[in-house]
């Protein structure tokens, strides 16, 4: 099932709670009317006199005519020439392009955030730029940005732009380009159409289906070290019909899929603004580092839920959150900071979600173990395939894996004890040597944990961050067992960091394995996938889902 997958943050900023305010409501009060004694009005002129008037004054009135029809022929000069849609484009045009970190959004490219409608409150000042085109780093197969080789194949009637020299492309024409092998004499080809629902399909990939991908908008190609990079421009909105039917299944219906738009619009309005992938000229890659694009087919659906949330974002004091997503709660969602040891919106604060029983603070381990290992828990995930899963992992397949991912995951997340002067100090990047046991440091209240403690017999580390600890400990070779007794081979990561530790030594007193119970995908901040599907079926709207997941948010339009 595509859907389990999840969006980390794309910049760390703290902001406050957005503040809504009630407009007053003044009554006015009608005066009587007061009765007057009717009045007989006497003639100002004579018949005579009024004719006389008449052809004295009839001239003036013409010239008031001609006077008046050139006041309104200037108005509407001036309406055209400073008012229309076309003048204010065309003065847009003229601004100075708004400066968003490192990312090629321009001017022509951007609008600004417009006011969402609200009753009775007054509109907030929105500060967010919306870029119209994005532009998406293509994965190479294997991984990297690289490729070795690229063939587009032109299913209409297009252009391929070189500098200044346009060429004409048959439909069905092929261009297949080798890693140092470039015939081109510019830097970059654009491939293009004027047909909006024109494709150029990459046949040297393959998505989830096993079929190349057919992307929308314009190709371009740059030749690099070792091959090609690929970049897909296209227009936001179009973006998003190949981003929702590859984060969601259609199964879900609709109004989750509208909710997972508006939080994929969200999210990639903010990952624009980071510039997190300016070095490649592009605002977001294809993979989960930034949202999963184009890994599944467009729907009709999908375009629905697109269109019927076309230009809704999620914001609050103003600018848009980018609004973080995963696939499954264990009836608990996490704070943003406890995630990501960094401060976040307010609205991606943890949510309980089971009603019960009640354990209590879970940041008491064994509150949490309880929670984590209850097979009553009452919550709308709990009959679902994540909610809860197991996996033990020997101690030599730990060992495996913590060695080889330990020393790549650097020394801002890495410390090793000092257990003379009982503090951590920097990691040395050496083996802890044989391990002897997995501990939590720190849990937050949501039962997520933030830190861990990874004992050898050489030394001992503390680990942080939620994807380093579930990187860390992948089993990658070891069976996971999930809600429903179904089990998954081949992980690259722990589902989740929300997760008890159970040790088990061996006869000679030395540790054997490790069982890991756990519950929930995704590092758990901001809306539940599978929750909004629960919410859907039980008739609620895609507003009520956002608002549920993301509390005190606002829901607006882009102008």
């Amino acid at each position: 099932m595509r859907v389990f997958r999840e969006v980390v943050p794309s910049e760390k900023k703290k902001t406050q709670p957005a503040v809504r305010y009630q407009e007053a409501r003044v009554e006015k009060k009608v005066e009587p009317m007061v009765q007057m004694p009717p009045r007989v009005l006497q003639p100002r002129y004579t018949p005579e006199e009024y004719r006389s008037l008449y052809k004295k004054k009839g001239r003036s009135w013409k010239s008031y005519y001609v006077f008046a029809a050139l006041v309104l022929i200037c108005a509407g000069v001036i309406y055209l020439t400073f008012f229309s849609e076309g003048a204010r484009q065309a003065m847009t045009e003229q601004e100075p392009s708004p400066t968003i970190g490192d990312s090629s959004v321009t001017a022509e490219e951007s609008i600004p955030v417009a006011a969402p409608i609200q009753e009775e409150s007054t509109l907030p000042v929105m500060n967010t730029v919306i870029p119209q085109k994005i532009r998406v780093l293509i994965s190479a197969p294997g991984g990297g940005y690289t490729h070795s080789s690229v063939s587009v194949l032109c299913g209409q009637d297009s252009w391929l732009q070189e500098e200044e020299t346009v060429s004409t492309l048959m439909a069905d024409q092929e261009i297949t380009l080798e890693a140092g092998n470039w015939p081109y004499q510019s830097e970059n080809i654009r491939l293009y159409s004027a047909d909006d629902e024109a494709r150029f399909t990459l046949t040297s990939l393959t998505n989830s289906l096993g079929d190349p991908p057919a992307y929308r908008g314009c190709i371009e190609i740059t030749p690099c070290d070792g091959g090609f990079r690929i970049i897909n421009e296209i227009y936001l909105e179009q973006y998003l019909y190949a981003v929702i039917t590859s984060e969601m299944p259609e199964s879900f219906g609709l109004e989750a899929m509208k909710a997972q738009a508006v939080c994929a619009r969200s999210f990639a309005v903010r990952q624009c603004a980071s510039g997190k992938y300016a070095e490649y000229g592009a605002d977001l890659d294809d993979s989960v580092s930034s949202q999963t694009y184009n890994d599944w087919p467009e729907t009709e659906m999908a375009i629905q839920a697109v269109e019927e949330t076309r230009g809704i974002v999620l914001m609050e004091e103003g600018e848009v959150v980018a609004a973080n997503y995963f696939s499954t709660s264990c009836g608990m969602t996490a704070d943003y900071a406890d995630a990501w040891q960094t401060e976040g919106p307010n609205c991606l604060s943890s949510l309980k979600e089971y009603s019960a029983p009640d354990f209590g603070d879970l940041s008491d381990e064994e509150n949490f173990r309880q929670f984590i290992t209850s097979s009553e828990v009452e919550a709308p995930e709990a009959d679902t395939q994540w909610f809860r899963w197991r996996v033990t992992m020997t101690k030599n397949a730990l060992e495996t894996q913590i060695g080889s991912v330990l020393p790549g995951l650097g020394s801002a997340y890495v410390t090793q004890l000092d257990a003379a002067r009982d503090h951590f100090e920097s990691y040395d990047g050496g083996s802890i040597g044989e391990l002897q046991g997995i501990y939590v440091y720190q849990r937050a209240a949501s039962g997520l944990i933030g830190e861990i403690l990874v004992e050898g017999s050489e030394k001992t580390v503390k680990v942080s961050g939620e994807y380093n600890i579930r990187r860390l400990l992948a089993p990658t070779d070891s069976a996971l067992t999930l809600n429903d007794g179904s089990t998954r081979e081949g992980m690259s990561a722990l589902p989740s960091a929300f997760w008890c530790a159970e040790h088990t030594v061996g006869a000679d007193g030395s540790l054997a394995s490790v069982t890991f119970y756990g519950g929930g995908y995704g590092h758990g901040v901001g809306m539940s996938q599978v929750g909004a599907w629960k919410m859907a079926e039980s008739g609620a709207t895609y507003q009520e889902i956002l608002e549920h997941y993301y509390s005190g948010v606002v829901i607006g339009t882009m102008g």
